[in-house]
């Protein structure tokens, strides 16, 4: 997902996932763009509708048929900013890197 100079998106988004009460997970998806993100969440539909199950999606853009408290899978969908890879430098104050022996 990472380019190097500037041939990459400017956001990276992703989707957190919890079933009932199982343990929570951030999705192995990755998107590029809101379009990215709108395809997704038309297959957790589809999916869904196809198996009769109820869900939530807890973000402020989408309306939900199901209230919270119903639901049998939970996603939120989340994002953050991708910056360019830096040249790895021992004199770079910020890098603490320490020496293995």
């Amino acid at each position: 997902m990472y380019y190097l100079e500037d041939k990459h998106s400017e956001y990276e988004y992703t989707c957190y996932i919890r079933v009932a009460d199982a343990l929570p997970y951030i999705n192995i998806w990755k998107g590029t763009s809101m379009e990215d993100v709108w395809n997704f969440i038309r297959e957790i539909e589809k999916k869904h509708s196809r198996y009769n199950e109820n869900y939530y999606i807890d973000n402020d853009f989408y309306v939900n048929p199901y209230r919270r408290s119903d639901y049998s899978h939970y996603y939120r969908f989340m994002v953050r900013k991708v910056n360019d890879w830096k040249r790895l430098s021992l004199k770079n104050e910020k890098c603490n890197l320490r020496k293995v022996a």
